[in-house]
């Protein structure tokens, strides 16, 4: 005899929970239980004993010196917004396949959150590989976010951001002979790395410290200042003088100098490299505030390799100039007298604009004082 079952007896009958936190329980009833009790006997309801013990063992677990608990995952999230200083006026992306706190803690914070499509195969942001990176950054609706905080001043909309947080390309790593900086290190690391600003004299250090303020810097990386090539760029200013190759996806490693002169296309930039040449680096700038854009940057580094001469911020995109080997040898001879000479000779060959900032006057001036200054330390420094 057949028995015949409706859908709704079915479904009744073979239900399964969404979310079984009973299951989770029941394996370990024990041990919560225990954990339960002794927290009602002491009364330790906030804080206390075992909340402390509990962030301790979090913060050893992911390599940090603190870790602060919360009564629920939406407030971990708008801490953690607070934290970097997001608020009114700011856009944070969040992906299309999440819980509804994620974009309610952006909106608790007053920013808006900007949803993206995430990969179809994984369901992450992040892209997998470089080579999916490239790929999707063909498309011209998708966009590279893991490089600067500059979108905002762009008007476009964005169908596919291409997070690439998760490829390991946040670190410096140095050895004899380079240091080899991922895309996405932060211009604070750059800030803080004790053998890149010994081995750059203090150059790279000088370059990043007015950049706005820490919150920012922390944000912000190599990748995005050496890709956008934007005019006001310190970062790309100082490494253009020195010894300084990117890595990208598909056109390989070429000298900082030769990639600034590209086409814009939708490559991807890997890392910097920059060469251990021995030699001497300065970098300079004028700033109207300290926080400020600068009106004019100045980098110059000698080594064995020649005196290069970098300026930025004109307010068009850093440009390289060079010294010849009988001019750094004269102003060694001649001290001040020589360097003001050679700055005037440079200062003529930068193009300089006007812009709300400064005159382009004004910044020709500036490049004769800089120029001179620079080239009197790195030659007075290197005999």
């Amino acid at each position: 005899m057949r028995v015949r079952h409706t859908v709704a007896e079915s479904v009744r009958k073979y239900s399964v929970e969404f979310r079984d936190l009973k299951a989770q329980y029941r394996a370990l009833r024990p041990e919560m239980d225990r954990a339960i009790l002794e927290t009602v006997a002491g009364a330790g309801f906030i804080g206390g004993a075992r909340v402390k013990a509990l962030e301790e063992r979090l913060a050893a677990y992911v390599g940090v010196k603190h870790c602060i608990t919360c009564g629920n995952g939406t407030d971990a999230l708008q801490l953690m917004l607070m934290a970097w200083g997001i608020g009114p006026g700011d856009a944070v992306f969040v992906p299309d396949f999440t819980f509804f706190a994620s974009g309610e803690a952006v909106s608790f914070v007053g920013s808006a959150p900007v949803f993206y499509d995430v990969c179809p195969d994984t369901f992450n942001g992040s892209a997998e590989s470089l080579e999916q990176a490239f790929e999707l950054n063909q498309k011209r609706t998708n966009q590279i976010i893991g490089g600067m905080l500059w979108m905002k001043m762009g008007d476009h909309r964005i169908q596919t951001a291409i997070d690439l947080s998760g490829l390991g390309l946040d670190t410096i790593e140095e050895d004899e002979m380079q240091f080899s900086i991922g895309c996405m290190t932060s211009l604070r690391q750059l800030e803080l790395h004790e053998g890149l600003n010994q081995w750059s004299d203090g150059a790279v250090r000088e370059s990043v410290r007015h950049i706005v303020g820490v919150q920012f810097r922390n944000l912000a990386t190599v990748g995005g200042s050496l890709f956008g090539r934007f005019g006001f760029s310190d970062v790309l200013t100082c490494f253009l003088a020195m010894d300084a190759y990117v890595e990208l996806y598909h056109n390989g490693i070429l000298s900082l100098a030769d990639f600034l002169n590209l086409p814009r296309d939708n490559d991807v930039l890997i890392r910097l490299i920059v060469k251990k040449t021995p030699g001497k680096c300065v970098y300079l700038s004028q700033r109207n505030t300290k926080t400020d854009f600068p009106l004019l940057t100045c980098a110059v580094c000698l080594d064995k390799k020649g005196t290069r001469v970098a300026v930025g911020a004109r307010p068009q995109k850093a440009m390289l100039l060079t010294v010849s080997e009988e001019q750094t040898e004269a102003i060694r001879k001649n001290g001040a007298d020589a360097a003001a000479k050679i700055a005037d000779e440079l200062a003529v060959q930068i193009p300089t604009q006007d812009n709300m900032r400064a005159s382009a006057a004004y910044r020709t001036h500036l490049a004769k004082v800089l120029i001179r200054r620079a080239l009197l330390t790195v030659t007075e420094e290197v005999q």
